[in-house]
C-alpha cells in the first residue's frame, strides 16, 4: 500500500482502522495517480455555449481555463442516472452553466470586489427581479458585471423552463437559491468583519456555497420517475453531500487561500480557535502560519470528519428506492481524490 499521503497527513495504523474510507483515497493517491487526475481534467472539452460564457466572464473576472475544465469534469459525477438519455447533455451543461454563474460570479464579488451593493443587485438579477436595479447607480466596470449576470442568467432560466417538471420544483429551485445567495452573504461578511466567523456557521452555512441543492433541483426536473414522498431523504442525503465537497475543497485551497488574504477556510479558522497559528501571523507572516498548521493536526481532523460523512452518505443511499446514488459515492471520493490531486491549480 502506497504510504506517501498517509505519511503526510500522518495516518497511524490506528487512524487508518478508524478511518477507512478516507485511508483508501490517500493511499491510492500516489504520484503516478496525482497526474493521470490532473490530466483527465485538463483534457476536458467545454461545449460551445459553456465556452461562449467563459469569454464573457473573462472580461469581468479572472479564472483559469483549468478552473472551467474542473467544473466541467464534475457536474457529471454529480447527475442522476435516472434523467433520460435524450435530456442529459442539455441538464449537465445548463448544471454547469447556472453552478459557475452562481458560485463564480456571487463569490468573486463577496471575496474579490467586496461590494455588498453589487452583490445585493446580482442575486435580485438570480432571484428574477433585475427589473428593480438601478444600472445609472454603477460605475463602469460594475454595469458590466450587473449586465453580464443579466443576460446569462435570462438564458439559463429560459434553458430550465423547457424542463417538464420545471413547475414542480421552481419553488424548492427558489429556496435553494436563496442559501446559495444567503451563504455569499456570509462570505462578504467574513471578509469584511474581522471577527464574525465561528466554526458553527461555517459548518451550517459555507457548504451552500457549493451549489449541490439547486443543481439536484434541476435534475428533478428532468427526473419523472423519482418518487417525490423521498424528497425529505434525498435532500438530508445531498445536504451531506455538499458538507463532504466543502470539507474537501478546504484542504485544497486553504494555502492558496492564506496568501491571498482569505481566512475564511476550517483550516484556518479552527487553526486559530486552537491557537496553533494567531492573527498576525496569517496577516504578516504567512509561511510561518502555513507551516505551523501544516506541522499540526487540523488537516487529519478534517480528513478524518470527512470519512465520517462519506460513511453516513454510504448507509443512507439504501433509504432511497426511486434512485440509484450509488454513483454518487464513489463520485464523493473521486472528488477528495481531485481536489488534494489539484492543489494549487485553482
Amino acid at each position: 500500500m502506497p504510504k506517501g499521503l498517509l505519511n503526510y497527513y500522518r495516518f497511524t495504523e490506528l487512524d487508518q482502522k478508524r478511518h477507512p474510507f478516507v485511508s483508501r483515497v490517500l493511499s491510492g493517491l500516489s504520484s503516478n495517480k496525482i497526474k493521470k487526475e490532473l490530466e483527465e481534467i485538463g483534457q476536458t472539452k467545454l461545449t460551445k455555449k459553456i465556452s461562449s460564457w467563459v469569454s464573457d466572464y473573462n472580461s469581468v473576472g479572472k479564472r483559469t481555463i483549468f478552473v472551467w475544465q474542473w467544473i466541467s469534469f464534475v457536474v457529471p459525477l454529480i447527475t442522476l442516472k435516472e434523467i433520460d438519455s435524450e435530456d442529459r447533455d442539455s441538464v449537465i451543461e445548463t448544471k454547469i452553466y447556472i453552478l459557475s454563474l452562481i458560485t463564480y460570479f456571487l463569490n468573486d464579488i463577496a471575496d474579490n470586489l467586496k461590494s455588498k451593493k453589487l452583490l445585493m443587485a446580482v442575486s435580485t438579477i438570480f432571484l428574477g427581479n433585475h427589473s428593480s436595479i438601478k444600472i445609472e447607480s454603477f460605475n463602469r466596470e460594475e454595469r458590466k458585471i450587473v449586465s453580464l449576470a443579466k443576460k446569462h442568467w435570462l438564458k439559463a432560466i429560459t434553458m430550465i423552463k423547457e424542463y417538464p417538471l420545471h413547475k414542480d420544483f421552481e419553488d424548492i429551485f427558489q429556496y435553494d437559491l436563496l442559501k446559495v445567495i444567503s451563504a455569499n452573504l456570509h462570505d462578504y461578511l467574513s471578509v469584511k468583519e474581522k471577527f464574525f466567523l465561528n466554526e458553527d456557521e461555517l459548518y451550517s452555512i459555507t457548504p451552500y456555497t457549493i451549489a449541490a441543492m439547486p443543481c439536484l433541483d434541476i435534475d428533478l426536473m428532468t427526473c419523472p420517475r423519482f418518487n417525490k414522498e423521498e424528497l425529505g431523504l434525498l435532500r438530508e442525503f445531498i445536504l451531506n453531500y455538499q458538507k463532504a465537497m466543502r470539507l474537501s475543497n478546504w484542504l485544497a485551497t486553504w494555502e492558496r487561500e492564506i496568501i491571498e488574504g482569505d481566512f475564511t477556510s476550517l483550516v484556518v479558522q479552527r487553526s486559530l480557535n486552537k491557537k496553533i497559528i494567531t492573527d498576525k501571523e496569517i496577516s504578516t507572516k504567512k509561511k510561518l502560519a502555513i507551516g505551523k498548521i501544516k506541522k499540526s493536526d487540523i488537516e487529519k481532523e478534517i480528513l478524518k470528519e470527512w470519512d465520517g460523512y462519506y460513511k453516513e452518505i454510504n448507509s443512507s443511499t439504501k433509504k432511497i428506492k426511486s434512485l440509484d446514488l450509488a454513483h454518487f459515492v464513489e463520485s464523493l471520493e473521486k472528488i477528495i481524490s481531485l481536489e488534494l490531486a489539484s492543489k494549487g491549480y485553482r
